[in-house]
């Protein structure tokens, strides 16, 4: 699929309802504006990306812990964050989570864990010509991951032919 003008407000709450019954051991919150968010992207990939963001919150957020999804306008982007409840990044992975092959999950299942998640988040932001950071949240407790999308104005849309 190719970018395209995408409102990414509306694609934020299409998803968000599908999260809650993904994640039922969550508090889940949205904080969206409720007119349009418009950038040029791809919204499969888009979603992609949110739908890894969610996991990963899921993953190291308690049970029953709070994990908000917020959509905002950040000077001439749209910051698109996901951040949770739970321990806070280490000062020395904060440069590299979002490089391939790190992780920060201990895997109890004796299973591996690649950590590819953020990295094709990073992948798809980039696309986006966007930007992801992560951070820790204000008193420490918890996470908040940001990717950026630039805003945009929408262009009309074109008027039906009159023949």
């Amino acid at each position: 699929n190719s970018p395209r003008q995408l409102d990414l407000a509306l694609l934020v709450r299409e998803v968000f309802e599908a999260y809650r019954s993904i994640y039922p051991g969550h508090q889940l919150a949205l904080e969206c504006p409720d007119d349009g968010a418009w950038t040029i992207g791809v919204p499969e990939l888009v979603v992609q990306a949110l739908d890894k963001l969610l996991e990963n919150a899921a993953s190291f957020c308690p049970a029953g812990g709070r994990i908000t999804v917020r959509l905002a306008r950040a000077a001439e982007q749209w910051a698109l964050g996901v951040s949770n409840e739970g321990p806070v990044l280490p000062a020395e992975l904060q440069e590299h989570l979002f490089d391939p092959m790190v992780s920060l999950r201990r895997s109890e299942s004796g299973g591996v864990h690649l950590g590819l998640g953020l990295h094709i988040v990073r992948l798809i932001v980039d696309f986006h010509r966007g930007g992801v950071k992560a951070e820790n949240l204000p008193g420490g407790d918890g996470v908040c991951v940001t990717m950026n999308f630039p805003a945009i104005t929408p262009a009309p849309e074109p008027a039906g032919r009159v023949s």
